[in-house]
């Protein structure tokens, strides 16, 4: 570096621990702006023409010497004040707003309202940033330094249309308004509570929809408002596996542009990320946590087989370090958009998220403490499964439960029994005969033990029981169940029958259970056992007796008088076990 050692006092800052500490945070300082483009000199040797952004130190203001002055085409246009590792930043904001104000009259300067409208404050471990072309400027911590050209082209666009930041555009989108043709409801409220919140400022925003409400094609929506009304450069939308990728970037496909007649995909490049390489004009970029990850390690490409599984699954025991990535710098995205994604992914993937200095927007249907705190708990809609089914968005479902001998008590595989075992990481198997009795818990089953025979009981039970499953569905004479007619909603209108000449109206208000003539209580009936479980064998097999539960209650599945009941919001002790 220029003039280096007149700055370190002849010391080398090779030998970092011979600097005191506020020189060695400049050693880092210095590292991390060459990184970024920044050709770092000393006020002694500048030469303002070595490149689109130089760093100058020590250079003198009317204040006294800044640590750092950043010139962008020879303009000054921010400084940088630096700290010994450990300084609480937000109390040292004020020298650098001194720097930022004192400006020499000879200095070649772009001054918003007589400041230099970038500010930072770093210990090279730890930097905050300040842009004063934000309408409300706030100091936020970011993971580096910006490029030169980033601040080129922001300054540019300031300068000749103003909203130089998409901070600054934000605010003077318009209003969103309601098409109910095009948007349901909740997916007009989450948009318009989205767009409020980045309005506000907030880095951060959850979005709680039920799965099937159309979360994703309010994600479209919300990509195309911000590319097109605030300009947005590149939006980053996260997905859980490569597959789901693949269903995003349909969903765009088939996005039209409101008022254009246009496809999304027909106006802006959006690319699905199969491979390391980002594409520089894309608008939107699709992709995995663990293929971002990759890329800013700075691999050639991800093993297709990492990028098919969730996060969850190939995420490591220990939280993932990142470090600057010039290829995929910390501006590369405006806005992240994390659909569905296990609460893994703000734990050992969290640096992935926290590297870019970008709006962060969450969707998820069942959000978790980890999740609320990510997101700061700015919660901007939430919208869960029974407002969607009362809505008519989504329809109820009823759970089948079956209960086997192992699946309630474990069982054991007794001594001289032949059968496989597995290795966990190869995946080998080998025969062997097992010398002495090998017992196993019901928390061990499809963990530790996989038990084929009781799998098979399962199925059998799902198809003998499900007339049983189904009871307001009719039966034809092949024994096969009928499609439904009706959208079977939660909020049922009028009394039903479940067709039984012993069994009267079944009530469906939630504020008692059903009733049938057939059936004393639900709690104490005894469910028909399918005739296939009888034959069932130990250690895989078992008697299965299965109930059947709403998402807002639970039934017996049938009885010895061929009625079904539903207890609607009244969940009650599982049935006993045949």
């Amino acid at each position: 570096m220029t003039g280096s050692s007149s700055l370190w006092l002849g010391m080398s800052p090779e030998d970092p621990d011979r600097l005191l500490p506020e020189q060695r945070a400049r050693v880092r300082i210095d590292a991390m702006l060459e990184a970024a483009g920044w050709a770092v000199q000393d006020y002694k040797a500048v030469n303002l023409y070595a490149g689109t952004g130089v760093a100058v130190r020590e250079l003198v203001t009317n204040a006294g010497p800044a640590d750092y002055v950043l010139f962008v085409n020879c303009q000054a246009v921010g400084v940088i004040e630096a700290k010994k590792k450990g300084t609480t930043l937000s109390g040292v904001e004020w020298q650098t707003v001194k720097y930022q104000t004192n400006v020499p009259d000879a200095l070649p300067a772009f001054l918003l309202d007589g400041r230099l409208p970038y500010a930072y404050e770093s210990t090279g471990d730890e930097t905050w940033f300040t842009c004063h072309m934000d309408p409300e400027p706030t100091a936020r911590r970011v993971f580096w330094f910006l490029r030169p050209e980033t601040l080129e082209r922001q300054l540019d666009t300031h300068r000749d249309h103003g909203g130089g930041t998409l901070r600054a555009r934000i605010p003077a989108m318009p209003t969103l308004e309601h098409d109910p043709v095009r948007l349901r409801d909740a997916q007009f409220e989450a948009i318009a509570n989205l767009e409020h919140s980045l309005k506000d400022n907030h880095p951060r925003a959850l979005i709680q929809m039920a799965t099937g409400s159309g979360k994703t094609f309010a994600a479209a929506n919300v990509c195309e408002r911000l590319i097109d009304h605030a300009q947005a450069t590149r939006i980053l939308f996260l997905v859980d596996r490569a597959n789901l990728g693949k269903q995003a970037l349909k969903e765009f496909q088939g996005f039209e542009v409101p008022g254009s007649g246009r496809k999304f995909t027909e106006l802006y490049n959006v690319q699905n990320l199969t491979h390391n390489k980002l594409d520089p004009v894309a608008s939107v970029c699709i992709g995995t946590i663990q293929r971002v990850y990759s890329m800013l390690r700075g691999d050639a490409d991800l093993p297709e087989e990492l990028d098919e599984q969730t996060g969850e699954i190939v995420a490591p025991d220990r939280p993932v370090e990142v470090d600057y990535q010039p290829a995929l710098p910390i501006e590369a995205f405006d806005v992240i958009i994390v659909d569905e994604c296990h609460r893994s992914i703000y734990g050992v993937w969290r640096q992935v998220l926290e590297y870019f200095d970008a709006f962060l927007v969450g969707l998820t249907a069942t959000p978790g403490k980890q999740t609320f705190g990510f997101f700061n708990k700015n919660l901007v809609m939430e919208y869960g499964f029974p407002e969607a089914v009362a809505d008519g968005v989504n329809v109820d479902f009823d759970v089948f439960r079956l209960s086997t001998a192992i699946s309630e008590s474990g069982s054991t595989i007794e001594a001289g029994y032949w059968t496989t075992f597995r290795d966990r990481e190869t995946r080998d198997e080998r025969l062997e005969q097992v010398d002495q009795d090998l017992t196993y818990d019901e928390k061990a089953l499809d963990k530790k033990v996989v038990a084929k025979d009781q799998i098979r009981t399962v199925i059998r039970a799902i198809r003998d029981n499900l007339p049983a499953m189904f009871p307001d569905r009719e039966v034809d004479e092949h024994g096969r169940l009928r499609p439904s007619t009706a959208n079977r909603a939660l909020t049922r209108r009028g009394p039903r029958s479940c067709g039984s000449t012993t069994c009267g109206p079944i009530s469906t208000s939630p504020s008692r259970p059903t009733h049938c003539a057939g059936l004393t209580s639900t709690t104490s009936s005894t469910a028909t056992r399918p005739a296939s479980a009888a034959n069932a064998r130990r250690p895989s097999g078992s008697t299965a007796s299965p109930t059947t539960s709403s998402s807002l209650g639970t039934r017996p599945a049938s009885t010895s008088s061929g009625c079904a009941t539903r207890a609607w919001r009244t969940p009650t002790t599982s049935p006993r076990r045949v």
